[in-house]
């Protein structure tokens, strides 16, 4: 059986809550070998078929009233939209956007604690322009508006996502059309990637490395069992944590205000294609 809805973004935006919100749910199926499948992206020549081992067969899917996966990279690829539109079955999209300068900024946090990055958060960008790119939410988003129509999008925003957590839950089961109240009740703080810096960090990113080679030889199974023993707090407490505070430098008010310029037309769009209200965001970018 094929997915009948996609979360198809953006990274550091909370995904990996949802994804483990969504799994928790009775009536809602998300793959358990692989949190981010990555079909339209890096293996579409694999064919649907590969596809369709991720998910449960015809039997099994009765059992479900949703069928999904979530893979952020989907937003940003020109080539999903027409990819996706080929499978009939998928019908509902899931998008949670954060402001995108607090976006690229976790992005940055990311690499210098997986990736043992030392530099400043404005070479960063030098260094890697695309994340100034993945937070033009408007200007991605609008091949997916000329393929599907805008109610078949549920779009979240991250600074409410956990502020009401029952409210969040309600949305989302409202919108697969599952029953809110049989979302367990322990999700709580379960699958959030608070921000960290390893005190090791060489040694940290080198086990992450080989985290990410397991991932790229699909030995899934192999990490979803690790993941379960609690491999994440492992890590933490094996090499140590210093909180984002003590690590990372704040954005500089000049290269906050530069990227709140740069991104202002793009809310502005992005809530005219979407009638989402992203005030929250435009009191954050003092420009």
């Amino acid at each position: 059986m094929l997915p009948t809805f996609l979360g198809i973004g953006v990274n550091k935006a909370g995904t990996t809550w949802l994804h483990n919100l969504l799994a928790s749910h009775p009536h809602i199926w998300m793959p358990r070998r692989r949190k981010e499948i990555n079909f339209f992206t890096k293996h579409y020549e694999k064919g649907v078929d590969w596809y369709e081992r991720f998910f449960p067969g015809s039997a099994e899917a009765s059992c479900y009233q949703a069928i999904g996966e979530y893979t952020p990279a989907y937003l940003y690829d020109d080539r999903c939209p027409a990819r996706i539109a080929k499978i009939p079955t998928i019908q509902q999209f899931l998008l949670c956007l954060r402001n995108p300068v607090e976006r690229a900024y976790s992005a940055y946090g990311h690499s210098v604690r997986n990736y043992n990055y030392r530099d400043s958060f404005e070479a960063f960008l030098e260094e890697h322009p695309h994340q100034i790119d993945r937070g033009c939410y408007a200007t991605h988003l609008k091949p997916y508006l000329r393929q599907f129509d805008r109610e078949q999008f549920l779009i979240l925003r991250f600074e409410t996502l956990f502020s009401d957590e029952a409210a969040t839950q309600r949305t989302i089961a409202a919108f697969l059309g599952v029953a809110p109240e049989q979302f367990p009740d322990d999700i709580g703080a379960k699958g959030r990637n608070v921000t960290f810096v390893p005190r090791f960090q060489r040694a940290f990113a080198a086990a992450q490395s080989v985290i990410r080679t397991m991932k790229k030889w699909e030995m899934g199974r192999i990490l979803d069992l690790l993941q379960r023993s609690g491999l994440g707090p492992f890590l933490k407490r094996l090499f140590g944590r210093r909180t984002k505070e003590e690590a990372l430098p704040d954005i500089s008010p000049e290269t906050r205000k530069r990227l709140a310029r740069h991104y202002a037309p793009e809310i502005e769009e992005l809530e005219a294609l979407t009638g989402v209200d992203f005030s929250i965001w435009k009191r954050d970018l003092p420009l």
